[in-house]
Formats: C-alpha cells, structure tokens, sequence
C-alpha cells in the first residue's frame, strides 16, 4: 500500500484516571462534558464514513483509541495518567502534563481486535479559559508502523487539526502534507475518559 496520507482523525479527546485524581481535572473534565453537552448525536456515533471523494481522499483506513483515565469508572486498568501539575492551581489545569498508553482497535468496542498502542504525552498549555492541549504521541502498529501526531486542540472546539507523520517502522508517510482531525467519538459521565476515532486517507 502506498503510505502518503493525508490524516484524518475523528476522536473522542483524552481522559484522566482514577491514579491522577479526577479533582486535579476537574476543569478539564468540565470542558468536556459541555462540549458533549453541545455535539450532535451524529457528530458523536463514530459511525459515519468517509468517502472517496471528501476532501480528495481516497484508500481510507481507520482505527480507534481508547483512553482511560479513571479506570474505576471503566472497570479496568487506567491507560493515561497525570505525571505532573504546577504548584499553583490555576482554574483551568493550566501546566498539568498526562501520559498515555492507550489501546487501538478496529472498532469503537473496546474489546475488539486491538491493532497498536497510541503512546505519548498531552499538556494543557493555556493560561486562561476553557483547557486547551497540545498532544505529542505516536500510534505504534503491531506491525512495526509508527505514526507520530503533534498539535494544539482547544477542549471547547468540537474538532481541531493535528500534524501526523512517520516516525519508524513501516509504510513510512515519505511525501505530502499529513493533518490528523480529532472529534469527538464518546465521552464517559465523568468527562474523563473517551473514545478517539481515527481515520487515515491517501490524498490525491
């Protein structure tokens, strides 16, 4: 398969777990209810697809990610975890950094085929109003593919583009311009863990 991709990523954002104490979150986790509270039913499924011709894209593949903050919430292990938050409280989690280890499926079920691990870090890093984050992460194939995202999503904004690009391993995305589009897919009652949908097209 030829790898030059444009991405496009429809997720559900990031969570925090049990371990990172959903009170240090809680502004983060706020944010995310109201932007649940705000999207479409549609806009939240994961079920629509993309076609062929949107956007010039063509040969689409897609995945999901999972991550779980508060793992007693899900009855399972949490996969993302508060590392670190400044001495200073700040109203909106300002400097709070999480780390990821998050399951990737084929299929919105958790426990459907899980084809890799999204691996790496996010940071709220605005110092006022509604949280908004910067993500650093790699999604690792079982294969050997390695695809790597960096970019900014305000948690208020129902989608938000992201750089994604080759970082090892197989299909390496050698040529092109490669943007990854976050969504929202699913958002727990306590706004701490989601579902991230990703879908990844060639452009043309």
């Amino acid at each position: 398969m030829d790898h030059r991709y444009i991405t496009l990523a429809l997720l559900a954002l990031v969570t925090l777990s049990s371990k990172a104490g959903s009170s240090a979150l809680s502004h983060l986790a706020a944010a995310r209810l109201r932007l649940a509270a705000t999207t479409s039913d549609d806009q939240t499924a994961g079920n629509s697809s993309v076609s062929d011709q949107d956007n010039g894209l063509h040969d689409c593949r897609e995945f999901y990610i999972h991550d779980i903050l508060n793992g007693t919430e899900a009855g399972m292990e949490a996969s993302a975890y508060l590392i670190a938050r400044p001495a200073e409280l700040f109203a909106n989690n300002f400097g709070a950094i999480l780390v990821m280890d998050d399951k990737i499926t084929i299929h919105p079920d958790y426990n459907s085929t899980e084809i890799g691990r999204a691996q790496g870090t996010y940071t709220v890093v605005n110092h006022y109003g509604s949280p908004e984050l910067l993500y650093e992460f790699a999604a690792v194939f079982n294969g050997g593919e390695k695809i790597c995202f960096f970019g900014h999503r305000p948690i208020d904004e129902p989608s938000s583009e992201l750089a994604a690009f080759s970082c090892g391993g197989h299909g390496k995305l050698t040529q092109g311009i490669t943007l990854a589009r976050f969504s929202a897919v699913y958002f727990s009652p306590s706004g701490l863990n989601e579902i991230i949908r990703v879908v990844m097209c060639k452009f043309i």
